[in-house]
């Protein structure tokens, strides 16, 4: 009878410690990673930072037992190294200064993102990451509607008006809201329906009146594939095929009912814009035109300095030419190769091309969060045709998600005991 108590007393011990784990762990990252991306427009926000960098560390330590670790996972030493290389192009580039602080800028995300890493290392799945990206994502989207008011951004989405850069970039506003909206789509899914699911409202119409077009694409490509794969979990006969089909058409449907509201109104006139500009239809005074100077702009940068480019962030300088201002070339591949050469570009996507080889290999071993994974991961490749990400925070969150569920894909192929995520972390949130 004693044993029996002992081992029960010693169970709910573990079990109130798992708890306190995983809600400390939730906590400390969410906080983090919402500072993360809102950046400079947080009031002491560097301050804060810093106790999220030192609440985030303690975290990772408590989460191993009170052990220090100094192993550095491949991932860091290649982030590490891409880093050096872009501090390296400080030497030949044209304006230092600009590189510099650029440089800088990349080696904070990384270090960021490193103790989160670090608090996740020895998870056996990636579901309460998939959750902090997820609500990190929510709060640039209620930071927005308490910015302008839940009445100024209605009235910005009744008159089809796009939402200004005052409070943060539209088109990062809008990436925000449609990584919020296909992770809520993906554990609606998986999980089924639940009352904080609402909160997707909110997420479409912040989407709506930020008018981007990568994050309408993003959001349809990215729900799409959850769909897709999740239809075809059950084997690829005809009926999961029709399944899949229908499932699709209905979900078309769906897009193109919400995109004839008066709130995306401004959205469709852009994404029709950018298939004229495909076409070689357009105006020359358009956005998407204007892009697609910028790229072959960039390439020609890279042609004639292709080893170590003009130096980080420094092709934005060459871009006066064609806009009078300076911007970005508005694709991440062009801009590393113009401002990091070959080298910088082969560094920093040797990441993706070893994550796409890894969940290929281990794609067996794959559960629900693999799916989401393998979705973001291809969706982070197409977008980097239309944006520069390696200069983004959510990029950096979204690469440990993904190298961490690699690891896990390993664990279990060598026959580790990773259970298979059929029962929920002891969270609800």
């Amino acid at each position: 009878m004693k044993r029996i108590l002992r081992y029960d007393l010693k169970k709910r011990i573990r079990s109130y410690h798992l708890n306190v784990k995983t809600h400390f762990m939730f906590i400390s990252t969410l906080f983090l990673s919402s500072l993360f991306m809102l950046g400079s427009h947080v009031p002491m926000g560097t301050l804060l930072l810093l106790v999220g960098m030192v609440l985030q560390y303690a975290c990772s330590v408590y989460s191993t037992g009170y052990v220090l670790r100094t192993r550095i996972s491949p991932l860091y030493i290649i982030l590490f190294c891409f880093v050096v290389w872009c501090f390296c192009t400080i030497i030949w580039s044209e304006d230092r200064s600009l590189t510099i602080s650029k440089s800088i800028d990349v080696a904070e995300m990384i270090i960021m993102s490193w103790l989160i890493y670090l608090c996740f290392e020895h998870e056996k799945n990636v579901k309460l990451l998939l959750k902090v990206i997820m609500w990190a994502s929510y709060v640039v989207v209620f930071y927005v509607l308490l910015k302008y008011g839940i009445h100024g951004v209605m009235r910005l989405s009744e008159d089809g008006q796009r939402i200004d850069n005052e409070a943060m970039n539209a088109n990062g506003i809008g990436m925000s809201a449609a990584y919020a909206v296909i992770l809520t789509f993906y554990f609606i899914l998986h999980y089924g329906p639940k009352l904080w699911q609402l909160s997707v409202a909110p997420a479409l119409l912040v989407l709506a009146v930020s008018s981007s077009r990568k994050g309408i694409v993003l959001m349809i490509v990215g729900c799409m594939g959850v769909l897709a794969l999740k239809e075809m979990k059950a084997g690829v006969g005809l009926n999961t095929v029709l399944k899949c089909i229908v499932a699709l058409v209905l979900f078309f449907c769906l897009v193109f009912f919400l995109l004839q509201l008066p709130m995306f109104s401004k959205v469709n006139e852009r994404m029709i814009s950018m298939f004229l500009s495909i076409k070689g239809e357009n105006h020359v005074h358009d956005s998407a035109w204007q892009r697609e100077q910028l790229r072959a702009l960039g390439m020609q940068i890279f042609l004639d300095h292709p080893l170590g480019g003009v130096g980080l962030d420094v092709a934005r300088n060459y871009v006066v030419s064609i806009l009078g201002e300076k911007k970005y070339t508005h694709n991440n591949y062009v801009e590393l190769l113009s401002c990091t050469g070959i080298i910088g570009f082969l560094l920093y996507y040797s990441v993706y091309v070893h994550l796409l080889i890894q969940y290929w290999k281990y794609r067996k071993y794959g559960d629900h969060e693999y799916d989401i994974c393998f979705v973001l991961l291809l969706t982070s490749l197409m977008m980097d045709y239309g944006m520069v990400s390696y200069e983004s925070k959510k990029t950096y969150l979204v690469m440990v998600l993904l190298w961490l569920e690699m690891n896990i894909l390993k664990k279990r192929r060598k026959g580790e005991t990773y259970a298979y995520l059929e029962k929920s972390l002891p969270i609800s949130i």
